[in-house]
């Protein structure tokens, strides 16, 4: 999971005016507003962060600065206002104008302005717990010292998500919640309290303003919350719910969340085998048989002492031991306690697993008989989760229409992925016998994406992010949704969706999606636009540009197709402006190259724009998307700028991975995690673009958005070129 708001001040662009309202410098600026369409959507845009900029001291500027700067930038410069750290709090009724200052500074630099989510500034916030180690259900009082970010609030929420000792290892698991009000003191913190729901043992909490505009998420880190034990240690269901959480975002935290259970809990035989599946992993050769006998070893040990024990914890005892004898290669035990698991507890999360691994291996049609009395005997508890996607995906392989019904249905009611109805909605569609269903789901889908679900938005997501995200998801949903109109005959209502699919974000893959639809349905003019899109994309649009005059036939007519990749790439730019930020680094970053030798980032960059990618193997987000990244760090190195991929140090297993993946990207490492901290960065995937300044210009780019790099450095190279 990656950051996707951060807003934490004004201070370096709210470029502050002194002087009469009515002056004459500001009536020019108030002319220039009225008829720059771009200057009044950025004002509008920084109205909206007026609770920010409340917030903000204003230092003087020297008397008639405004005054030169617009006579400079009539001449032809591109000159900045002068900013200062000012004495005193700006004047409420200079606010208005205070921003306008700021607009005409970004306009007359020839930056893009600022969306409401650019970080200019490390926030500074913190949120503290009393008592920290509480115990499970006990009230826990919260103060909140605001940073920039959220300064000059009177009320704010605090956000949070909380997990059960027996929630499942799945990404982002469980409901956000508004845990408290958080209201401000004479001190100038905000204070609340909670009352831990009595299942929870793991929490994790954001703070916003009211209205969700404005998210304190610690950096995208999150504050955290562990249960404690009455002898004062953290439970330890609570360190297995932390480490599952980590382990999606940033595994070394999950590595060292394993070997912290393991030193609190010894005589726990699921502290030893995640700690040997963390360090496993970095292993290779002689370090990698060591670490396998230790661990025989210690499996060795516990199933002396567990085996004449009775009644002993499905989840974290039979489990554990058949998972932990399996990864150590101990054939022996791995059937002595197999056995025992699927006599003792058949139908917990391990024990399901066990079966269906057992049941699939029949082949589909023998297989998805045996799902079912499974899935009778094991109900609707987290056993499904094993069990869903298997057989949904066995179901489809049949192409019975009865069965690939009863397993979508079963995946909805339970309930456990939120964008259920969208995929399945396309699955079902492309069945003939089930298509009205499908598009059902689809139109249901579309429904569920046009509000905001607080329960479902993400901790670290503002309420205007969720809703540009849930935008663009619907794209992908209404390309669906056209694709089954088309094959149901409804050749006006697809197009008329098709094209509604195109007008959200920036996705070259929709875009030919959409163009190879409507060539299908025999509409040559309406394929023209989408595939202009698709074809300005530095990343897919090569094959487009030399098979366009081919799919398009007459309507290639080479003046129009000109045309129309201009059109394109001027929507290219808007689209992909509305995410830019503008923040400097701070000071210089040293990394390590992938022979260990210390380089600087600027000295990589060598004045560059630059790509930087955070991904790690461990984390199955980044591992699915390392393909991709080559493709998009070959095309960015291939304009001429900067790549710069961090991830683990070159341990033999980490070369390994690479070698057998063809990994070519070059690969560097943070030791000291001043990258990280630079960037702000939590998580991986994490991508980011930097122009040649050394500034952040995009990121964190989500990963969804990994194919739009390429088109964010070729609008980066294009504003440096008119510079």
């Amino acid at each position: 999971m990656t950051p996707r708001f951060a807003h934490p001040g004004f201070r370096r662009l709210s470029l502050f005016v002194d002087g009469d309202l009515d002056g004459p410098a500001h009536r020019k600026v108030a002319r220039h507003l009225e008829s720059c369409p771009d200057c009044r959507a950025a004002v509008a845009r920084i109205r909206l962060l007026d609770g920010e900029a409340r917030s903000l001291p204003a230092p003087p500027l020297p008397p008639g600065s405004l005054e030169r700067v617009l006579e400079r930038w009539e001449g032809g410069e591109r000159v900045l206002l002068p900013a200062a750290d000012p004495p005193r709090p700006l004047p409420a009724r200079r606010r208005w104008w205070a921003a306008a200052a700021a607009v005409v500074a970004a306009v007359l630099a020839g930056a893009p302005l600022l969306s409401p989510g650019a970080e200019l500034e490390a926030n500074r916030s913190e949120l503290v717990f009393a008592p920290a180690a509480p115990q499970r259900g006990a009230v826990v009082h919260v103060t909140y010292r605001s940073g920039s970010l959220l300064a000059g609030e009177d009320r704010l929420r605090l956000r949070a998500r909380y997990l059960r000792h027996d929630d499942p290892p799945v990404p982002g698991f469980g409901r956000q919640t508004v845990a408290a009000e958080l209201v401000r003191r004479d001190d100038g913190t905000f204070q609340g309290r909670i009352r831990l729901p009595g299942p929870a043992v793991y929490a994790v909490f954001a703070v916003e303003d009211t209205a969700g505009a404005r998210v304190d998420s610690d950096g995208g880190r999150l504050w955290e919350l562990l249960v404690h034990a009455p002898d004062g240690r953290p439970a330890l269901e609570a360190l297995l719910q932390r480490e599952f959480d980590h382990l999606w975002r940033v595994w070394e935290h999950a590595h060292e969340n394993s070997r912290r259970a393991a030193a609190l809990y010894p005589d726990r035989v699921v502290s030893w085998f995640n700690l040997y599946l963390t360090e496993r992993q970095s292993l290779a050769g002689p370090a990698e048989d060591s670490a396998r006998a230790r661990a025989r070893a210690r499996l060795a040990e516990f199933d002396r002492r567990l085996r004449p024990r009775t009644g002993l914890d499905a989840e974290t005892e039979l489990g554990i031991m058949v998972r932990f004898a399996d990864e150590a290669g101990d054939t022996a035990l791995y059937r002595h306690w197999r056995e025992r698991l699927l006599r003792e507890a058949p139908n917990s999360l391990w024990g399901v697993q066990e079966r269906a691994i057992e049941v699939a291996a029949r082949g589909p049609d023998r297989a998805l008989a045996g799902l079912d009395t499974l899935w009778s005997r094991a109900g609707a508890g987290h056993g499904a989760l094993v069990l869903l996607p298997v057989a949904f995906g066995m179901a489809e392989h049949t192409g019975d229409p009865e069965t690939i019904r009863r397993w979508a249905g079963r995946i909805l009611r339970h309930g456990y992925d939120p964008d259920a109805a969208g995929y399945l909605g396309a699955a079902l569609a492309r069945h003939p016998a089930l298509r009205e269903e499908g598009m059902a789901m689809l139109r249901r889908r579309l429904r569920e994406l046009e509000r905001v679900d607080e329960a479902v938005r993400p901790l670290e997501s503002s309420v205007a992010e969720e809703r540009r995200a849930r935008r663009e998801a619907a794209g992908r949903v209404l390309a669906s949704l056209g694709a089954a109109l088309l094959e149901s005959g409804r050749r006006e209502a697809a197009l008329d969706t098709l094209a509604r699919a195109t007008e959200i974000g920036w996705d070259a893959a929709l875009f030919r999606q959409v163009a190879a639809l409507r060539l299908a349905s025999g509409d040559t003019a309406g394929a023209v636009r989408p595939l202009a899109l698709a074809a300005v994309d530095p990343l897919e649009g090569g094959a487009v540009r030399d098979s366009a005059r081919v799919l398009l036939g007459s309507h290639h007519h080479p003046a129009a197709w000109r045309e129309g990749l201009a059109s394109a790439r001027r929507e290219m730019r808007e689209r992909l402006r509305s995410d830019a930020v503008a923040r400097r680094l701070p000071g210089d970053v040293d990394l390590r190259d992938p022979d260990g030798r210390a380089v600087e980032l600027r000295g990589v960059a060598a004045g560059r724009p630059t790509f930087v990618a955070f991904w790690s193997r461990f984390c199955p987000a980044s591992a699915a998307q390392v393909p991709l990244l080559q493709r998009v760090a070959a095309a960015v190195r291939a304009e001429g700028h900067a790549v710069v991929t961090v991830s683990e140090a070159p341990t033999p297993g980490f070369r390994r991975y690479l070698q057998e993946r063809g990994i070519t990207v070059p690969v560097y490492t943070d030791p000291a995690e001043e990258l990280d901290r630079a960037l702000g960065r939590w998580g991986t995937p994490a991508y980011y673009v930097l122009d040649g300044r050394g500034r952040v210009r995009w990121g964190p780019i989500p990963s969804s958005h990994l194919a739009r790099v390429p088109a964010l450095m070729a609008l980066l190279a294009e504003e440096t070129a008119a510079d």
